[in-house]
């Protein structure tokens, strides 16, 4: 019996169809974009400068601004003033005279000024009230001024105004 045309057709589109889907994957939309994430790691020294960088000579007459990164001392007007400690948020330091020690441990914070009057007879310091860190104390007569400006991933910058 002889095959009709629109039989013989629907056969062929059958296999067709039967051979297309064998072996094959369908997809469907655009490819999956990628994404690439870049992560930088500084290793880059702390920010913070001073005029007079790490050259503490620059103190000896009582006026400089000086980086600290760590205990030091630093000469003065004839006396040595100590650096004992940089910490996260200040510095513990001391100045030597007569005998005695002063010292205290200013905050970045607070702008601390601290006044020396160490060519007296009643040489001593005073001060530690807050004021503003970003402007350098003003001069005191006959005395010196230490003033914590800034501190920052053990780094301070000291500042002296002389008088």
């Amino acid at each position: 019996m002889p095959i009709s045309a629109p039989s013989r057709r629907a056969g062929c589109l059958l296999l067709a169809y039967s051979l297309a889907a064998c072996g094959t994957t369908a997809t469907g939309g655009a490819p999956a974009p990628t994404t690439t994430t870049t992560t930088t790691v500084s290793s880059a020294a702390p920010t913070l400068t001073a005029a007079d960088g790490a050259n503490y000579a620059a103190c000896a007459d009582g006026t400089c601004e000086v980086t600290i990164p760590g205990p030091v001392d630093i000469a003065v007007q004839s006396h040595t003033f100590s650096v004992t400690e940089v910490t996260a948020d200040g510095i513990t330091f001391a100045v030597a005279y007569g005998g005695y020690e002063l010292g205290a441990s200013p905050k970045a914070s607070c702008g601390n000024a601290y006044v020396f009057r160490l060519g007296e007879s009643a040489g001593g310091m005073t001060g530690g009230s807050c004021g503003d860190p970003a402007k350098p104390p003003a001069a005191v007569p006959g005395a010196f001024v230490v003033q914590l400006a800034a501190v920052s991933e053990g780094m301070a910058v000291l500042r002296m105004v002389a008088g």
